[in-house]
């Protein structure tokens, strides 16, 4: 993917299941979006974040894709009803700490809300905000509505926010009109 706008995918409706989302699968093929540090940078700022470059250090690439992987296995744990693996609860307990913990409360268009005190985030502090957010989906009531996209050939996960409950597809543009395509073709040769 190099040279190559990266369009991230954020269709998930949390952050930390749009993260484990940069790695997908595209007709057959796996596809990883985060090829690099400056590609995550890239996804915290298309997610809404402020990321800086760190100048105190470089972050692994190698600890991005573990914490992610981790995650993964977290959520597919309690999907398949399975107890969770404990090395990626280890891995995604090393990162709560370096998480956004200091923050103050903001008026926004009428509203209150919650932000970060700090107004740029290190690498760590967006891989620790994503811990964070995977650690409180986990742990909530919310993860009853997190699911797989009914395409088995899709990777991706959702949570479920529709009033109905009865979401299928990660997104009818990418998986949903495919299968509704499909069945329309299968049925019309017949």
């Amino acid at each position: 993917m190099e040279n190559q706008e990266v369009n991230f995918l954020y269709l998930a409706n949390n952050l930390a299941v749009d993260f484990i989302n940069t790695s997908i699968v595209d007709r057959g093929n796996e596809i990883e979006l985060l090829e690099d540090v400056d590609d995550l940078i890239r996804w915290g700022r298309s997610a809404g974040l402020s990321v800086r470059i760190d100048v105190d250090g470089p972050c692994r690439l190698g600890s991005v894709k573990e914490l992610r992987d981790a995650i993964r296995s977290l959520f597919s744990a309690k999907l398949d009803d399975e107890p969770a693996p404990t090395d990626a609860l280890g891995i995604l307990n090393q990162w709560l700490p370096k998480g956004i913990v200091e923050k103050r409360l903001e008026e926004i268009e009428g509203q209150f809300v919650m932000s970060p005190l700090y107004h740029e985030l290190s690498v760590d502090m967006l891989l620790g905000h994503v811990a964070t957010e995977a650690a409180l989906l986990l742990s909530s009531s919310q993860l009853a509505k997190l699911k797989r996209c009914a395409n088995p050939k899709c990777v991706l996960m959702f949570l479920d926010v529709s009033r109905s409950g009865k979401r299928r597809w990660c997104s009818m543009d990418l998986c949903g009109n495919r299968s509704k395509a499909a069945t329309y073709y299968m049925n019309t040769k017949n």
